[in-house]
């Protein structure tokens, strides 16, 4: 039985992302110059799973599936699987021009309920942890700041900060803290009280010349996002954090996020479910995020490659530099030139950078970057070889 099978990613052009011309995305996929893609077409991400809204196509006949082949071909029916079974993370590269929309992550039983709900929306029932590698330097929000810190920013524009008093009830501030109160009432407000919040942080800004980081953020917001979008305050409220080439962030349910800018390889939970919070047109449903958000101060632990908190000390393998398991569905590595493995399940290699070629028993794959393998089974070595020095991404 073949092991190895080679998938094509499938690109998201989605507004955010980098132009075709910059982009890695576009890159890695061979996307400029084909049909409908220009040098300025926004690339956004590339899929790597079979995750039913973009199964990645084999590469050995285009019209069939990764998710087709795993509900087909690889098991019998005595134990035949899900999809989400058979492969439960999906791997992804991004490469960000500009902010995505403020988002949180259902955990699995509210992915349950709200895909029942509203299918279209939800379009599957599963949570959606996931982790993030910068391949590039990568900036985003993640967490809300703690109360001190925004209430010092607040009182850097005093009419802003009266604006905001005048607005934020303090009945229950016994009950809830600073931060969630902010939060709820910002959500509560018209559009038109929103766009006149921030149209007096905005001139309040406009006077300063040497803006710190959060002024600075708000004022491309505003440049870039309607005037009357909740976001731009929401933002205020989230610590800003930047990633070096392979530093990591895991992204647990219910905490807001939001990526700014960069390049990055994401590997989640086979999902594709996003409450969303602000600097977008897409659907938000505000009760539901309101009731899953975790307010408490949060910043991220910064994830390290051949870090031992939460590794998974029962892997055999060599010559991989593994990101810590910090949840069951998946775990992510790099390899830079020779790594040997030892497969417990299902498995996805992807070139990012340089030549490679992956081997397991009798049979063999060259990649090129850009170029993903599927692996199917268990209890197999698995070899991984460059001549030169290359990037090769493994998720299981």
């Amino acid at each position: 039985m073949t092991r190895l099978w080679k998938i094509r990613g499938v690109p998201q052009f989605y507004s955010w992302g980098s132009p075709a011309r910059d982009s890695l995305v576009a890159k890695l996929g061979g996307l400029l110059g084909t049909t409908g893609v220009s040098e300025e077409t926004p690339c956004a991400e590339l899929w790597f799973g079979a995750h039913p809204n973009a199964p990645s196509p084999l590469v050995i006949d285009s019209q069939r599936t990764l998710a087709q082949l795993l509900s087909t071909d690889l098991v019998g029916d005595s134990q035949k699987k899900s999809t989400q079974e058979a492969l439960p993370f999906l791997l992804k590269v991004l490469d960000i021009n500009s902010v995505l929309s403020i988002q949180a992550h259902p955990n699995r039983e509210l992915a349950r309920k709200l895909h029942r709900q509203d299918p279209n929306n939800f379009p599957d029932d599963n949570h959606k942890p996931e982790i993030g590698i910068a391949l590039s330097t990568t900036r985003l929000l993640y967490g809300f700041k703690k109360e001190a810190e925004m209430q010092a920013f607040i009182q850097l524009h005093p009419d802003f900060e009266k604006a905001v008093q005048e607005l934020v009830s303090s009945d229950s501030g016994a009950r809830i803290g600073y931060i969630e109160r902010l939060v709820r009432t910002f959500y509560s407000l018209t559009s038109l009280q929103v766009e006149t919040l921030n149209s007096i942080l905005y001139k309040s800004i406009s006077k300063r010349t040497d803006l710190d980081a959060n002024e600075a953020l708000f004022m491309k917001l505003w440049t870039d996002h309607p005037h009357h979008d909740v976001g731009l305050l929401i933002a205020l409220l989230l610590n800003q954090v930047e990633l070096q080439r392979f530093e990591g962030v895991f992204i647990r349910a219910n905490v807001p996020h939001a990526y700014l800018s960069g390049q990055l390889v994401e590997c989640m939970a086979n999902s594709d479910n996003v409450v969303r919070a602000g600097l977008t047109s897409k659907h938000q449903d505000r009760e539901t995020l309101l009731g899953m958000l975790d307010f408490k101060s949060e910043y991220p632990n910064i994830l390290k490659a051949g870090s031992k908190e939460g590794a998974d000390v029962t892997a055999s393998s060599s010559g991989v530099a593994w990101y810590p398991r910090l949840c069951d569905e998946f775990q992510l590595g790099l390899i830079d030139e020779q790594a040997s493995i030892q497969a417990t399940g299902p498995m996805i290699l992807l070139s990012i950078d340089g030549d490679a070629e992956v081997c397991i028993e009798s049979e063999s794959c060259p990649l090129l970057p850009g170029e993903a393998v599927y692996l199917h089974g268990s209890a197999a070595t698995v070899s991984v070889r460059s001549a030169t020095p290359s990037l090769t991404v493994v998720a299981r």
